[in-house]
């Protein structure tokens, strides 16, 4: 799956190879929005479907 949010899971990387001293923080930084991303594909299509139901 490709997606917008997906593609900001290389952002980390991508902003410590313009400025090196975020380098340090890269590993988490990219840990963490990789997270946001998967909790967020998971739940969004339920949080969606509960508001198209609710909605009506």
């Amino acid at each position: 799956m490709g997606t917008t949010a997906g593609n900001a899971v290389a952002t980390p990387a991508i902003v410590a190879q313009l400025d090196k001293s975020w380098a340090p923080y890269v590993s988490q930084a990219t840990a963490q929005v990789a997270t946001s991303v998967i909790i967020t594909a998971l739940l969004i299509p339920f949080i969606a479907a509960h508001f198209k139901k609710t909605r009506r």
